[in-house]
């Protein structure tokens, strides 16, 4: 009886509270790790942010003193995939097209639309 009363008077003081969801707790050591990761997150963005327009300016200077097209390998290998025996049939033309151009627009439609 005692626990029936008990179960009864929380369940409507939780129903009445309203606010019984909403409670707030503070971890001080999940904070203080969050704002570390946030700090490291955002110093190799910079990092990143400036290797990137290092690697722009380089590219911009040599492309004012030459042409690019030197560098370009006259013959380049196709990449070539490991296929599976038949398993996605569609997928081979879809793989061609990413490993060497697809003008005609084949290899997707073979993917997308069949």
């Amino acid at each position: 009886m005692y626990l029936r009363r008990t179960a009864v008077i929380a369940a409507v003081l939780c129903t009445l509270s309203g606010s019984a969801g909403a409670v707030v707790v503070f971890d001080p050591l999940n904070t203080l790790e969050h704002s570390f990761l946030n700090g490291w997150r955002a110093s190799i963005g910079a990092v990143l942010t400036q290797q990137l327009d290092r690697v722009r300016q380089m590219a911009k200077r040599l492309s004012a003193v030459t042409s690019l097209t030197k560098y370009v390998a006259p013959d380049a290998p196709r990449w070539r995939t490991r296929r599976i025996d038949n398993v996605l049939a569609a997928s081979d033309a879809f793989m061609d097209a990413l490993d060497g151009g697809d003008q005609k627009g084949s290899g997707i439609a073979a993917v997308a639309w069949s």
